[in-house]
């Protein structure tokens, strides 16, 4: 039996309510998708990768000795040391070289803040200076100078010359380096190419004979 022409028109009429019910719905889920493509696109372009676990992690130490004289001739030292952190930021950052071998946003080679780790103002005599790297790469010594941005060598070590510029220090004032274990095991040292290896005590000093033992 064929509809009758009131039924046609209620079937027209069921199918136009069902599709508008199902358009709001649609343009509801339209954003809601683009937000979460969105997300995956983010965090599959900047999300950072996992940290890569550390192959060495050491500390040595380091001393600067300016030895020096008062006008009556009595010696004297002072020391000269970083007085910001060291390839840490908000401190001497200045060589970029080994960037990508560090760890937790600082250089592979680095030493804090003296004003953190010394808030007395007393400072013990050396500097110690920490190796995390996740290679296992050689440093050496001037790579930490070269971060802080100071020379290191037997002519010129952060900023005083041999010969001495000046009448501050005696024309016999020379630059000696000295490095082992402990202050009784000292041998003659190389200076920039020194490796930096765990337990080494390095000391730089500037006066007219060697501190290095046997030398």
């Amino acid at each position: 039996m064929r509809p009758t022409r009131d039924d046609d028109r209620g079937s027209l009429a069921r199918s136009k309510h069902e599709r508008d019910d199902r358009r709001p719905r649609i343009l509801y889920a339209v954003p809601v998708i683009s937000v979460l493509i969105l997300v995956v696109v983010y965090y599959a372009a900047f999300a950072a990768p996992p940290s890569k676990p550390l192959v060495q992690d050491f500390s040595f130490q380091f001393s600067i000795d300016l030895y020096s004289q008062y006008s009556n001739g009595t010696p004297y030292v002072q020391f000269s040391f970083p007085d910001r952190a060291v390839g840490m930021v908000g401190g001497y950052w200045v060589n970029h070289t080994y960037d990508g071998d560090g760890a937790k946003g600082v250089y592979p080679i680095y030493s804090p803040n003296p004003a953190s780790v010394y808030p007395n103002g007393v400072y013990p005599g050396y500097t110690t200076a920490y190796v995390r790297s996740v290679t296992n790469r050689t440093y050496y010594l001037s790579d930490y100078f070269a971060v802080w941005g100071e020379p290191i060598g037997k002519n010129n070590t952060v900023g005083y010359t041999s010969p001495p510029q000046g009448s501050s220090y005696p024309s016999s004032w020379t630059w000696w380096m000295c490095v082992g274990p402990n202050q009784s095991s000292l041998r003659s040292g190389l200076w920039g190419r020194e490796p930096l290896v765990p337990n080494l005590r390095i000391i730089l000093a500037y006066e007219d004979t060697s501190p290095c033992q046997g030398t």
